[in-house]
């Protein structure tokens, strides 16, 4: 799997980022998943903790293509109320999927994409 990356230091608080994931098999070769499904959550300060999924974007499903964009915005990219006093945190976009090539079907493939989002407030 292959995720753009971006010239940029973060995202905007509040403010809209398309992040475009292309999926290969594992020889490297485009491949169309049967199944995508995508978790967006917080960055906890431990291991021990259990991050908080944002704005109920849990299991969210897309139309399955060798390249899907999930689109994040308004509140995808808000501040939990314990990062109020951040100037920038952390955030996972976790992928799940299944696919086919020729080690079998119903492979399943995990991916995660780590990014930052800006608080607004505290930075201007």
């Amino acid at each position: 799997m292959t995720v753009t990356t971006y010239e940029t230091d973060a995202f905007p608080e509040k403010g809209t980022v398309g992040i475009e994931i292309s999926f290969t098999d594992e020889n490297g070769n485009a491949v169309t998943p049967d199944s995508i499904t995508w978790t967006l959550t917080n960055m906890p300060a431990s291991y021990t903790e259990t991050p908080t999924v944002i704005n109920n974007r849990e299991d969210v499903s897309v139309t399955p293509d060798s390249t899907v964009t999930v689109v994040l915005k308004g509140d995808d990219l808000s501040l939990l109320s314990t990062e109020l006093d951040e100037s920038f945190v952390d955030r996972v976009l976790s992928l799940e999927y299944t696919y086919t090539s020729s080690y079998g079907s119903g492979l399943p493939g995990k991916a995660q994409y780590i990014f930052t989002v800006e608080n607004m407030y505290y930075n201007n």
